[in-house]
């Protein structure tokens, strides 16, 4: 069975492989070996005419909690924007954290009673962020946070170091959201989200 629930509204990309050809989908609806899509956009208009019976793209599901990539091929279409597409339990799930973890260098900053430290993030999701820290942090210490993302009010919450990995010149803290409002960590899943889906 295949390990994304379709029901959710998950994010799918098509790709052409080979070819600069690559279209947004939201799900109509599902079957067990198949799932009907309506495409949204696409890099080209001439890009539609790729969506042929028999022409195979790459698939990649996005949910909220994992990326799904399969080798998928047109069953088939109607009109020029609703295309049915197989589903096979041949697919490679690339991402299996709680919450969808995304490259991005946003600002953040970290206090405590006696310490304020600003940094710039490695990667973030919604369970926490990564960044380049000092001999000052270690394993188990709670800091307020601040993150600024864009086009987003500030993300402010408590959270706590649950690792630290030391390399020859850098020192990777590893901070994880503890306390933070449910809204506010779903704005953060949602910016990752959209980032990871566009990249």
């Amino acid at each position: 069975m295949l390990e994304i629930d379709l029901s959710k509204n998950p994010k799918v990309k098509l790709e052409l492989p080979d070819h600069d050809v690559e279209f947004e989908a939201k799900v109509l609806k599902y079957a067990k070996d198949r799932v009907f899509l309506e495409i949204l956009t696409a890099k080209h208009k001439i890009d539609y005419a790729n969506l042929k019976e028999g022409i195979e793209f790459d698939m990649t599901i996005c949910s909220s909690n994992r990326i799904v990539k399969l080798k998928s091929m047109v069953i088939d279409t109607a009109g020029m924007k609703e295309v049915c597409m197989e589903l096979n339990e041949d697919y490679d799930v690339i991402q299996r954290r709680r919450y969808v973890r995304t490259k991005a260098s946003f600002g953040l900053e970290l206090k405590s009673n006696d310490f304020m430290f600003k940094a710039q993030t490695v990667n973030i999701g919604g369970g926490g962020v990564c960044f380049i820290g000092n001999n000052y942090f270690e394993i188990g210490q709670k800091f307020d946070f601040r993150l600024l993302l864009p086009e987003h009010t500030d993300i402010t919450g408590e959270g706590i170091v649950i690792n630290k990995i030391e390399t020859n010149d850098e020192i990777l803290i590893m901070f994880n959201f503890a306390e933070m409002d449910k809204e506010i960590r779903n704005k953060v899943v949602r910016f990752c989200f959209e980032k990871e889906f566009k990249s």
